[in-house]
């Protein structure tokens, strides 16, 4: 009696450590359009700790497909930079990342998705008329200023370096203004200043240097 209460423990306790798998956090997506190609940033941050079960990785998924696995927490394709070219699709479609735990790679819940709404194409002229930035190149340790369309207001604006990954995001709000962003402590190199606002993107090549 005393063995099978034992054995039922230990069956409880391993469903507990699976049923708790730690989802990523903060699935960020950004899909940019410079002619005529298409770019892209897809990253998130490492699930939190667990104390039960290793973290052997990530799964990728395009809809309900798998698209890779992997050991970094991104994916991006940016000029001469790009990973994986072909992860664009023509059509919508909705993309997720689940963590992946342990030797036998159980996947945690999905808590998050991003949608994309495909390839833009012949887009980026009208955009980029709605924003103008005050300077370009940047010296190291200056402010980014820039002005935006009031087309614009209420959506955000998002720096991302030439690895993919966001370094600074500021809010547009519906009053007109010279907005600014803080380049001290980002290192002399390319940046894309990617706004969006009311389903209209715009994407602006920036210099720091």
């Amino acid at each position: 009696m005393k063995k099978s209460i034992v054995v039922l423990w230990f069956l409880c306790a391993a469903s507990l450590s699976y049923g708790q798998l730690n989802p990523v956090r903060n699935l960020t997506w950004l899909h940019w359009y410079v002619y005529p190609n298409n770019f892209y940033s897809l990253s998130w941050e490492v699930p939190l700790p667990s104390s039960t079960d290793t973290l052997a990785g990530y799964q990728v998924y395009r809809d309900d497909s798998l698209w890779r696995f992997q050991t970094a927490t991104n994916l991006f394709c940016i000029e001469n930079n790009c990973q994986d070219p072909g992860f664009l699709f023509f059509y919508p479609f909705w993309i997720k990342v689940t963590a992946v735990y342990n030797y036998n790679k159980v996947e945690s819940e999905l808590n998050d998705s991003v949608f994309d709404h495909g390839y833009a194409i012949g887009i980026q002229e009208r955009a980029n008329n709605m924003v103008h930035l005050l300077s370009n190149p940047v010296k190291p340790g200056e402010m980014i200023k820039f002005t935006v369309s009031e087309t614009l207001s209420g959506g955000r604006a998002v720096l991302i370096n030439s690895l993919g990954m966001k370094v600074c995001e500021i809010r547009i709000p519906s009053q007109p203004a010279t907005f600014v962003m803080d380049s001290r402590g980002l290192p002399s190199g390319l940046y894309y200043l990617n706004i969006r606002g009311n389903n209209i993107r715009s994407t602006q090549k920036i210099m720091i240097n």
